[in-house]
């Protein structure tokens, strides 16, 4: 089945436009759900960030609140790293990778290898794992 109808068909990245290294670039990483109907996080057919989309804009389970499109924030716990802030407005929403694992996250990179990066990597490196053509350096992985 061929059409404009489906999700950026005919679109995407092919490994050699990944200039910073198929080892070096993510490709996707944990979210964690929340279960509320009203919350997007978790799922995972939601073309929306914090549903199955993360920025680097933050750290692995980041203690910063991700400001999403769809937050449950009654039923969130103040204290919780779930809290959150809902955002329809302008776009400006971010999201961090999260997981239950303590101290860090599960990646997969473009190479299909998965590593776990620890809570408290360098930001510029996380930042720099989240590009494909950034050209920044990321020795701390090699």
């Amino acid at each position: 089945m061929i059409g404009n109808f489906k999700l950026a068909y005919g679109f995407g990245t092919r490994p050699t436009q990944l200039s910073d290294g198929s080892s070096k670039t993510m490709m996707m990483s944990e979210v964690i759900g929340f279960d509320d109907s009203r919350d997007g996080r978790g799922g995972w057919i939601l073309n929306a960030m914090g549903s199955s989309i993360f920025t680097a804009k933050t750290g692995p389970n980041s203690a910063t609140h991700d400001v999403i499109p769809m937050c449950a924030i009654r039923n969130i716990p103040e204290n919780s790293p779930l809290r959150c802030t809902e955002n329809r407005r302008n776009g400006d929403v971010w999201a961090a990778a999260r997981s239950e694992h303590p101290g860090g996250v599960n990646v997969a990179m473009c190479d299909a290898s998965l590593r776990f990066v620890t809570d408290d990597i360098d930001l510029a490196v996380w930042r720099a794992m989240a590009t494909r053509a950034g050209e920044e350096g990321i020795g701390a992985l090699e």
